[in-house]
């Protein structure tokens, strides 16, 4: 399911109480979408306006309605609008996500971030793909190390053939696979993004069930932003130039700066049974 991001109500000249009388919701709608679908009050009028363009329809006697409109991308927002004797009563807006599949994870920072070890012994590949927490304080695990053959070269092949090694380790089961952007997951699958900055280190992101994107930086922690501090709605077109404060471990405390840009984006892969 998309996340709703905004349900605002405009009453016009009707009284508060009237307007509550009226209902209006949208259903999922992501970047394969033709259609909005979702449910009204019965027999009324509901638009939608796509780049200046208006998109009108009634609802059926059961509340119903579907109204056509073009695909949208990743992020974008649509609102629906409920109309009584021409004036607006309520409207009700979602964000579009890439699909979904209903295996993904739930976007629960805290449950990581609550981890003592977190900052120390979790990265990018132990949240997104592997979902574990290294037990060792100051580890985290690489691709290819939990099948015993670690990665050796910082390009996508070996580190998806390091992956599949660990992945299909008798203690996990799983699979992965290349995809694109608007695949939906199969039954069981879930969808992660890897990227890599050059000479330098490789990132993963996943896919959680509110459709945004999350990951796990190595020196930092959980979070669904990229690094402009915007909410990731596609890993592809998100800010990869990340500029991270570390503080040095001697007495003095000291801080330096670390910038990673992840300037190549890989794949999109699924990951399931």
């Amino acid at each position: 399911m998309c996340f709703v991001i905004a349900t605002a109500l405009v009453i016009g000249n009707m009284s508060p109480a009237y307007a509550a009388t009226y209902k209006l919701t949208i259903g999922t709608v992501d970047t394969t979408s033709t259609t909005i679908k979702g449910t009204a009050t019965a027999k009324k009028t509901i638009k939608t306006t796509i780049n200046k363009k208006t998109y009108t329809t009634t609802s059926d006697s059961k509340g119903n309605y579907s109204i056509k409109i073009p695909k949208q991308t990743a992020g974008q927002n649509v609102t629906v609008k409920l109309y009584v004797s021409g004036k607006v009563v309520k409207t009700s807006s979602k964000i579009v996500t890439l699909p979904l599949g209903g295996n993904e994870p739930k976007y629960a920072p805290k449950d990581w971030n609550s981890i003592n070890r977190a900052l120390e012994s979790v990265n990018c590949y132990a949240y997104a793909v592997l979902k574990v927490c290294s037990t060792k304080y100051g580890y985290k695990i690489q691709p290819g190390e939990l099948s015993g053959q670690r990665f050796t070269k910082l390009t996508e092949a070996d580190i998806i053939a390091a992956t599949k090694r660990d992945l299909n380790n008798s203690q996990i089961g799983k699979t992965i696979y290349s995809t694109t952007a608007n695949a939906k997951p199969p039954k069981g699958f879930r969808k992660v993004a890897l990227v890599i900055a050059p000479n330098e280190d490789y990132h993963w992101y996943e896919q959680d069930s509110q459709g945004y994107w999350s990951h796990k930086p190595g020196f930092s922690l959980v979070t669904n932003t990229d690094a402009s501090k915007k909410v990731i709605y596609d890993p592809k077109v998100a800010n990869r130039k990340y500029t991270y404060t570390v503080k040095t471990k001697n007495n003095n405390n000291n801080k330096y700066y670390y910038t990673l840009n992840y300037s190549t984006f890989c794949n999109y892969y699924m990951i399931g049974k």
